[in-house]
């Protein structure tokens, strides 16, 4: 008797191979990421050395937000509608509705003009 080929087995085993090959990469990719501290993807540092003050962002009785140090004392003047935390060395403004970034400072370093 003349049995035809089963055509579905070698694909069935294919597409395994296919996912099997795709996470492999993955877990490839994750332990690089893991094993890399500067592999670019972790947290980095605010940008600010464990010596100098860390700013917070605080709203004051007119509303408007500015960056108070550790002890409550102004650094940055409080004129913005909203402010965000520090990451990598700027935070987050939002100044006539649209949104930019400051350094520690309060220098504008990325111009607010972007819309969340």
């Amino acid at each position: 008797m003349l049995t035809t080929p089963n055509l579905t087995t070698p694909q069935r085993g294919t597409k395994q191979k296919v996912i099997m090959k795709r996470i492999l990469i993955c877990m490839i990719v994750m332990s690089m990421m893991c094993m890399a501290p500067d592999f670019g993807l972790r947290a980095q540092d605010s940008g600010q050395k464990s010596s100098e003050v860390k700013l917070k962002p605080q709203k004051d009785d007119s509303g408007k937000w500015g960056f108070v140090d550790e002890q409550g004392k102004k650094v940055i003047p409080f004129e913005y509608e909203a402010a965000d935390e520090f990451s990598e060395g700027l935070a987050a403004v939002q100044i006539k509705k649209k949104y930019g970034f400051v350094d520690a400072k309060g220098n504008i370093v990325i111009p607010a003009m972007y819309d969340v």
